[in-house]
């Protein structure tokens, strides 16, 4: 059975999950692990690949959830899609792009969408 952190977060992943379905994307993916970590959702907008980061937190009375995105976050989930890109062939020649989705609340849940957020370089 899943704790409540884990239900929370699965709601949080589910509403995101809505939201850009709602936006026309196809979900083509989630949880896609790597040594390096998991990308929550992996999406196609069109012809565009996009990379989703599903971050929750209760409130923002210590920060805002964009701040939680730290820099060791953002260099193992440039290695993760980095390790998924080439595991799959067939979208080596798509663009692509990072999304973060932004969730806070408790029984009503609030979203914000960063599009195209920048990841640092992954070294070959």
């Amino acid at each position: 059975m899943a704790s409540p952190t884990q239900q929370t977060g699965a709601r949080a992943e589910a509403l995101a999950e809505s939201f850009l379905r709602s936006l026309g994307y196809r979900i083509i993916g989630r949880h896609a692990t790597s040594r390096y970590g998991e990308i929550d959702l992996i999406a196609l907008a069109g012809s565009e690949l996009v990379f989703v980061e599903v971050r929750y937190r209760l409130d923002e009375s210590y920060g805002t959830i964009e701040e939680t995105f730290s820099a060791a976050k953002q260099n193992r989930l440039a290695a993760a899609i980095a390790d998924w890109l080439q595991a799959h062939p067939e979208y080596e020649e798509s663009d692509y792009r990072l999304d973060i989705i932004a969730v806070s609340g408790r029984d009503r849940l609030n979203l914000r969408h960063h599009r195209a957020v920048e990841l640092p370089a992954v070294a070959d």
